[in-house]
């Protein structure tokens, strides 16, 4: 479960670090590498981390994250909250179709209450991040 927190901060970031390919790219090296170590379920991880970054992306660009040079934390929040559930309510379906998790309505809820914790969470810390750290570093897109 920590690894999503971890993945939608280096998400959010490579957004706003490298603007609309950013998170689409880091998605890609995420899901092979995690894929490598996944055995029989590579292939699901590898698109399940593209599709997440494909997310990022778009919600993003959707919510208007950035507007006139500025960080709006609690769009980049929304963005994170959106696309950490919509990724987990689709692998969750897909697993529970592929017989992988059975069909159970508490881990069901708890899926999507931890992915909401964690894409919250991982908005705003990458946010924080951003706005402490890193945007006198880089450039804004």
């Amino acid at each position: 479960m920590a690894s999503v927190l971890i993945q939608i901060i280096f998400l959010s970031l490579a957004f706003l670090m490298t603007g609309f390919l950013g998170p689409l790219l880091t998605g890609f090296i995420s899901g092979l590498l995690t894929a490598s170590v996944r055995g029989g379920l590579a292939l699901m991880t590898f698109s399940f981390a593209l599709l997440y970054g494909v997310f990022v992306s778009s919600l993003n660009r959707l919510f208007v994250v950035v507007e006139s040079g500025r960080v709006r934390p609690w769009r980049l929040m929304a963005s994170t909250l959106a696309s950490t559930l919509l990724v987990g309510v689709l692998s969750a379906t897909v697993s529970i179709i592929l017989g992988i998790i059975p069909y159970n309505p508490a881990l069901v809820s708890m899926i999507m209450v931890a992915g909401a914790v964690q894409g919250l969470a991982g908005g705003l810390i990458s946010g924080v991040i951003w706005e402490k750290y890193l945007r006198s570093f880089t450039a804004m897109p």
